[in-house]
């Protein structure tokens, strides 16, 4: 079922893609100043939906207790507003999923509903028991919020596990993911970076960006027809660098053992490492910093004697990874597909 998906995409920490990939969306969308307008703490609005200061209000704290060790006098409001753009987007998937969970009719029962707030840590005696008592004696409009969150929350996670229940894989699936895991390559790459203060959000018409995209198109041009990367990238000024060998799994590095910063692994290039013989060229490759052609130097197979030792944890690892992608490529369609309108802006101009 999914031999096409994995010929389509490499294995790699898909958590942090999908990550990754929000933001980058929320960055190019909303980053660089959203409309004006909104109420007072309202940050967003999405399908109709406001979101306010108060909605953001956890997700803010536990990202800031992430970034407490990084922040200073110099950063700090860079920091801050890169911490409410990740607790902003969380929310706004929030919201998304459980309006597509509203739309396909997802049903909670009242028992899940309790069951669920039971568990809930405020409600437990010491002994792990649920503090019924205390949580008759709450407001009645503060149940009936916490219960319609609840409700929400068991909606959206039902209608994830729906979207994603009957995803299973073969052995030729898990085979392929054992060999693009444990397979070590060792490339050249000509890259031209676009400095990003240089650029306006990213957007196509860029100058800056243009002019670097018509350099590695003629880099490329060159490197198709005469099968040596080195000398395309050197008439267009550009030199070409050269890692260790490495996997996707791995820190990548070049001759003198630094890590590649230019090289970080993202969705938009994954292809290019299904190279199977040395020489072979990429085609051009689109970052957020730049332009990229890779030519691949030289592989080695993995060990083949190791994949049944570790075929049930690689199914289970694999599984959970494609489950990840499914969800990542639903999720982007409905959050293009979506009505959406940032205040963020306003809270930074001073």
């Amino acid at each position: 079922m999914f031999t096409e998906l994995n010929n389509k995409k490499l294995v790699i920490g898909v958590s942090v893609v999908i990550a990754l990939s929000f933001l980058l969306l929320i960055y190019l969308q909303w980053g660089k100043g959203g409309i004006g307008g909104g109420s007072m703490g309202e940050l967003a609005r999405v399908n109709g939906h406001s979101i306010y200061m108060q909605d953001i209000k956890s997700l803010y704290q536990y990202y800031k207790e992430q970034y407490k060790d990084s922040i200073n006098n110099e950063n700090a409001k860079q920091i801050e507003k890169q911490i409410m753009i990740q607790a902003l987007s969380g929310v706004i998937q929030k919201v998304l999923i459980q309006q597509e969970a509203e739309k396909a009719k997802i049903h909670v029962s009242g028992d899940q509903i309790f069951n669920s707030v039971a568990r809930r840590k405020e409600f437990r005696t010491e002994d792990g028991n649920f503090n019924i008592a205390l949580f008759q004696r709450l407001p009645e409009a503060y149940k009936k919020r916490l219960e319609k969150e609840t409700e929400d929350d068991l909606k959206a996670q039902f209608f994830q596990m729906i979207l994603v229940d009957g995803i299973k894989l073969s052995d030729l699936d898990v085979r392929i993911y054992f060999q693009e895991k444990n397979t070590l390559r060792k490339i050249r790459y000509a890259f031209v970076k676009v400095n990003e203060k240089q650029q306006s959000e990213l957007l196509a018409d860029n100058k800056v960006r243009m002019a670097a995209e018509a350099k590695i198109n003629k880099i490329l041009q060159i490197a198709k027809r005469t099968g040596n990367l080195v000398g395309a990238a050197a008439s267009q000024g550009v030199k070409v660098k050269t890692t260790d060998y490495f996997t996707f799994f791995g820190r990548i590095s070049d001759l003198k053992g630094d890590e590649i910063r230019d090289l970080e692994v993202e969705d938009t290039y994954m292809n290019a490492f299904r190279m199977r013989k040395p020489g072979e060229i990429s085609d051009k490759i689109s970052l957020n910093t730049g332009f990229m052609v890779i030519q691949l130097v030289g592989q080695k197979s993995p060990d083949w004697k190791n994949f049944y030792k570790e075929l049930y944890k690689l199914r289970a690892e694999y599984e959970g990874a494609v489950k990840q992608w499914v969800f990542r490529d639903w999720y982007t369609t409905v959050y293009q597909n979506a009505k959406k309108i940032s205040y963020l802006d306003k809270y930074f101009k001073e």
